[in-house]
């Protein structure tokens, strides 16, 4: 058996059969409820004011996180606040582990400066049910998974009782999962925003993301509110050429060289999840002279590091040998070279004023 195990998307290779994997995690909402009954609900009283959300790649793993600002305009409150991720797919480990989430660890949350324990719920994903209906109680859950693992479900809700004093309030929680890949994709992540809705003011006064990804890494960003190219490189990078594939009002091509890639709205209310991968190369295999063709050249040198070199043919080995003269922006005296990289990517972008060390 061949394995690759990261977040959101777990590949497995198993004799022969490929399957995808994936599960997604995102920001707080809030919940009324004792113990494992937990039901989503509208807070009527407490607005989110701030949210930064931090996501840090260190090879296959994920740190995420999250800085909040709430106020709280009455007396102190008590909300069971919850964060939810929804479950792994099969085959995938579909159980919890230790109750929670087999691929989240070292979930941590501060409120004004005090550690608070967190216990878990678990939440059918069945619409047909009502919502006080859906919770569900672990031996319950694991028979339920028993029962049919692939079409198992269900949203794992890490709550916590926060004390909201009256005026402002500081929330932090973070976390440590395993991120995505499967075939086409080194890696990959996807976010629940919309939970952040159920807050009093209906959004986000004031949201930033920070994308911290490391060097020469190209997304496909998908985010709500991201169409006017409001992104900025704290290092350097860029977007996909204006005559690349045509973009939708959320989505982006992303290519980041160095430093972090942030967003920041005012007033942002999501109607959408964020998600980002990171893609791989894409081959077509010819079995008669047992050699692979490249059909897709992606800018990361995370995807270039899993490539088999002797497997090229010789004109891909010649694409290989100069890609990174092609992030750079050189401007090839070699026609064939020039017009590849126009032709099959949307990241090259020749640059008159670079001249190769």
């Amino acid at each position: 058996m061949y394995l690759i195990s990261q977040m959101r998307l777990i590949f497995h290779i198993i004799l022969g059969i490929l399957f995808n994997i994936f599960y997604l995690i995102g920001n707080d909402g809030s919940y009324t409820g004792s113990g494992n009954q937990l039901v989503p609900v509208k807070e009527t009283d407490i607005a989110l004011e701030k949210e930064i959300l931090t996501i840090r790649r260190i090879d296959g793993t994920a740190i995420v996180s999250v800085y909040y600002e709430l106020f709280n305009p009455g007396d102190e409150k008590e909300v069971i606040v919850g964060f939810e991720a929804d479950n792994s797919s099969f085959p995938a480990n579909v159980h919890p582990k230790n109750g929670g989430h087999p691929y989240i660890e070292n979930f941590n949350v501060n409120v004004n400066g005090k550690q608070l324990k967190h216990t878990i719920a678990y939440l059918l994903n069945d619409e047909s049910l009502p919502a006080n209906k859906r919770s569900i109680a672990l031996p319950k859950l694991i028979k339920y998974i028993d029962k049919d693992p692939e079409g198992a479900s269900f949203t794992y809700v890490y709550s916590f009782k926060v004390k909201f004093k009256k005026g402002h309030n500081i929330i932090k929680h973070d976390y440590e999962y395993q991120m995505s890949s499967s075939i086409g994709m080194v890696f990959g992540f996807d976010y629940k925003l919309t939970p952040a809705n159920r807050w009093a003011n209906g959004q986000i006064d004031d949201f930033t993301l920070i994308l911290d990804l490391g060097e020469y890494v190209g997304i496909n960003l998908n985010m709500y509110g991201i169409a006017d190219k409001n992104l900025v490189f704290t290092g350097s990078g860029h977007y996909g050429r204006p005559n690349a594939p045509e973009n939708t009002n959320h989505k982006e091509n992303v290519f980041i060289e160095s430093g972090q890639l942030i967003f920041h709205a005012k007033d942002y209310h999501p109607e959408e999840e964020l998600t980002f991968d990171c893609p791989d190369f894409y081959f077509d295999y010819n079995s008669d002279n047992d050699q692979r063709t490249l059909t897709s050249i992606p800018y990361s040198v995370i995807a270039q590091e899993q490539i088999y070199f002797e497997d090229l043919s010789p004109f891909d080995k010649k694409i290989f040998e100069n890609l990174q003269l092609a992030r750079d922006g050189y401007i090839f005296p070699d026609k064939s070279l020039y017009e590849y990289f126009m032709k099959n990517t949307s990241w090259y972008i020749p640059d008159p004023e670079y001249k190769p060390q």
